[in-house]
Order: C-alpha cells, then sequence, then structure tokens
C-alpha cells in the first residue's frame, strides 16, 4: 500500500559508514557516530548543525541510551529540535524515518530533520560480557523476555532470528504455488551483480553463480546461506528538509512524494 505526500520535503544529504565484519569495524559510542554520520551528512548538504530542528533516531539498539534517546542525542549535538522520534522497524527503520521526517515536515512542525542509524558496535564496559551479547544476538528480533509471546511459542522450537520466519513464508508460497530454487536463486545473484560493483560493498569484485547458491549451506530450509543478509557494522544518515531550506543547499534535492 502507497501513501502520497505534497511532495514538499526533500532529502539534500547524506552519509555512509562502509560496511565491515563487526570483528573488524571501528568501535565507537553510538554518540559518537551519531555526531560523525550527521557531520558528513550535513556538509553532504552545505548545512551546519544549527539548521536542524528535527531528529529521527534508532532506539532499541542504542548503546548509552533505552529511553529519551532522541533527548541525549539531541543534547550531544547541541541542537534545539522541535520534532523528535524513535523509529524501530528492523530494517525497514531507515525507510521509516524518512517518511516520518517529510509528513513532519509537511505538517510544520520543523524544517530541517536529521535521520540517523549508528550501527557500529560500542566499546563495552567491564561488567559486559562479549559471548553473552553474541548469543543474544542469535535471537535476531524475537524477544526472550519473561511473557514474550515468542519466547514461549517460537523460540523453544527453533523459530530464531528472521531466516526462520521468511523460510516458512517460502514454504507456505512452495505449498500453494511451487518453489523454483532456480529463479530464486537468481535473484540473489542478480542483486549481488549490480551492488558488487561498489567499491565499498562487502562483496565488491566478486559475483557468484546460480550453482553457488544453490551449493552453500542451507540454513532455513529452502533459504540457503548465499540468499540471505549478511550482518555487518556500519551506519547512516540522512538530511530532510523543507523545499524552502533545500533550495539553498548543495546539491539537487530527492524529493519524497510517497511511501509504502
Amino acid at each position: 500500500m502507497t501513501h502520497g505526500l505534497k511532495g514538499e520535503a526533500a532529502i539534500v544529504g547524506a552519509a555512509q559508514y562502509k560496511p565491515e565484519k563487526y570483528a573488524t569495524a571501528p568501535q565507537m559510542f553510538h554518540l559518537e557516530q551519531v555526531a560523525d554520520l550527521a557531520s558528513r551528512a550535513l556538509e553532504d548538504a552545505g548545512l551546519k548543525a544549527s539548521d536542524l530542528d528535527g531528529l529521527v533516531i534508532n532506539g532499541a539498539q542504542f548503546h548509552e541510551a533505552s529511553v529519551f534517546v532522541p533527548a541525549m542525542a539531541a543534547e550531544y549535538l547541541g541542537i534545539e529540535v522541535n520534532f523528535a522520534e524513535v523509529v524501530d522497524l528492523g530494517g525497514c527503520t531507515s525507510v521509516g524515518m524518512i517518511w516520518r521526517a517529510a509528513a513532519a515536515i509537511e505538517l510544520g512542525l520543523c524544517e530541517a530533520v536529521l535521520c540517523v542509524i549508528p550501527m557500529r558496535m560500542a566499546p563495552l564496559a567491564p561488567s559486559e560480557d562479549a559471548a553473552w551479547m553474541a548469543r543474544a544476538m542469535r535471537f535476531g528480533g524475537h524477544s526472550t523476555a519473561f511473557g514474550a509471546p515468542e519466547a514461549e511459542f517460537d523460540l523453544p522450537y527453533g523459530h530464531m532470528g528472521q531466516n526462520t520466519g521468511y523460510a516458512m513464508i517460502a514454504q507456505r508460497y512452495a505449498a500453494q504455488y511451487g518453489y523454483d530454487q532456480t529463479a530464486m536463486a537468481k535473484l540473489a545473484v542478480d542483486q549481488r551483480t549490480n551492488a558488487q560493483y561498489n567499491p565499498n560493498a562487502m562483496f565488491h569484485g566478486k559475483p557468484m553463480t546460480i550453482d553457488d547458491v544453490l551449493g552453500s549451506k542451507m540454513v532455513a530450509d529452502p533459504l540457503h546461506v548465499l540468499e540471505i543478509v549478511m550482518p555487518v557494522a556500519g551506519g547512516a544518515a540522512v538530511i530532510v528538509t523543507s523545499k524552502e531550506v533545500a533550495a539553498r543547499t548543495k546539491k539537487r534535492p530527492a524529493f519524497v512524494k510517497g511511501f509504502g
């Protein structure tokens, strides 16, 4: 389902860390990452931090706080915000941030919004156990808290992380329509073909074939490891502004006219 906007807000600047494996990526506190990514995105747009009056940030995995994350980040950046929000939509978080920023601008709540996701590992405190954190990551988006439905009905039966959920969707599709593994593998091959031309890509210059995909380890039937997203450390930020602010930025703005 798509939803229309007036097209009065635009993306005017962006910044992104090169994706890296968690074990080798630099460790930075998330507030440090927010400031660094914001600085880079503002430079890309030709704006100053004082131009910002909105902030959208991820909260579920923010290291230095679990509540009032926008307030902490705004204070750290030294900006006064009229609009501040946490978006927690997993892999859809970045898109969700942009349309919320655009909607807030069209409502007249603010004029320039920083949307930022810091996703490098933060340094661990002496009391934090890296091994425990690694084990916790295997549950993906599932909650292990007492009373959580997935802790009671999903995790005990091996339904862990996102791969099993997508495998169930694929199994249902196979039962209803039939499943051509070669055709599905080609999707992963085509995506790699496009992505590996980016010099910052994890697999830059490393194409793969359908046979590579079908010969790779089965993770959650019928999904092979080469059909599955690779977890990486990184981070990104975009600046979304009103058309009036966009008119004085460095590059041609990309107006947000709808979302889905």
